[in-house]
């Protein structure tokens, strides 16, 4: 067991339920923030989640997803070498973050494990837990992350 390593888990909520506005958020203060702050990392609107990097943002904020991991989140520590991506024109680095029932037309989050890494240079691993409050109203996105060591 590496001991220096800080397995600490953060459940945050977004209310992002306004589809006209985003909501920004930083991952190394677990705060919202104003569109006029450069500091923000990730930004929600509905479902749609936005890098500050890329076309985006100026941030260069940057994820590697990985399908399939999503229950290996307690156990990362470490972001991968490789694989990192930003936002493009018309494609969110983050799109496929959840899945659509086209029978009960819910969301559900996707077997995917996100690594992040902020404006601050820090890393993170994140997984979405929920789209949905305690009421059943939509927009209100939940994920965990907590911080792990870099390449």
């Amino acid at each position: 067991t590496d001991t220096d390593t800080d397995l600490s888990v953060y459940d945050s909520t977004v209310d992002a339920s306004d589809s006209a506005a985003w909501v920004y958020f930083d991952l190394d203060t677990r705060t919202i923030m104003s569109a006029a702050d450069t500091e923000w990392d990730l930004a929600f609107k509905r479902y749609d989640v936005m890098l500050n990097g890329g076309t985006s943002g100026t941030g260069g904020v940057q994820v590697v997803a990985q399908t399939g991991a999503y229950d290996a989140f307690d156990t990362s520590t470490s972001a991968p070498s490789a694989g990192w991506v930003t936002d493009t024109t018309g494609a969110y680095a983050m799109g496929t973050w959840y899945d659509y029932d086209f029978m009960t037309h819910t969301l559900s989050p996707a077997d995917v494990l996100y690594f992040v890494q902020t404006v601050e240079g820090d890393y993170f691993r994140l997984k979405f837990t929920d789209y949905y409050d305690s009421t059943g109203t939509s927009g209100h996105v939940s994920f965990q992350s907590g911080p792990i060591s870099g390449d």
